[in-house]
């Protein structure tokens, strides 16, 4: 982390001072893949996931035991109905559970994967998006690379910072910026957002 700061600092000045005013917090996360897809799908985040409702619901519904297909499917649709999800995200969680479990992912040893990898298994899921898979690899797996560009809060901030334009040319500017990041963009990423959260 010291080695990255430091290299962040001198490659981005903006940046560095951010990094200079603010400290990282501790991070909540399962160490469960397919546990943080669900709280992606839940309620859109990982990071401060102690305050997710819906999250929260299922895992008091599962008395605390690590979320996995097989358990997901054992409380039923009376179960998930308490949870209060939308339609969709019901859906989008049904569709992962079966999926998981006839690919038999929960032997996958994703940590060993590379990023790409990663994506394209997840990836292949339907109802999983760019943006859950980069939450995926970057707090899950906390990989030291990752930028992801489609990230709202993100964005938001990153317009505020290096006073860009919210236009065509958005994703390519904000893309610019983090190549400079480059090792430790995932570094980058978490102070940008632990600055403004």
């Amino acid at each position: 982390m010291l080695k990255g700061n430091a290299y962040l600092k001198k490659a981005d000045e903006r940046l560095g001072t951010i990094i200079s005013s603010v400290s990282l917090p501790t991070l909540y996360w399962s160490g469960y893949v397919f546990e943080d897809l669900v709280s992606c799908i839940l309620d859109m985040q990982i990071r401060y996931r102690g305050n997710a409702v819906r999250y929260k619901r299922l895992k008091d519904l599962l008395e605390n035991a690590p979320i996995t297909a097989e358990n997901l499917f054992s409380i039923g649709d009376t179960g998930l109905a308490k949870i209060k999800m939308s339609g969709q995200k019901y859906k989008v969680l049904v569709t992962l559970a079966d999926h998981w479990q006839q690919h038999r992912l929960e032997v996958t040893d994703f940590q060993n994967l590379s990023d790409e990898d990663v994506k394209s298994i997840l990836l292949n899921i339907k109802g999983i998006g760019n943006w859950t898979v980069d939450m995926i690899l970057l707090y899950t797996l906390q990989r030291p690379n990752i930028f992801p560009v489609g990230d709202f809060h993100l964005k938001k901030i990153m317009k505020q910072v290096y006073e860009i334009q919210d236009n065509e040319n958005l994703k390519k500017e904000m893309l610019d910026i983090a190549e400079e990041w480059k090792p430790y963009q995932s570094i980058a990423v978490l102070y940008l957002l632990e600055w403004k959260k």
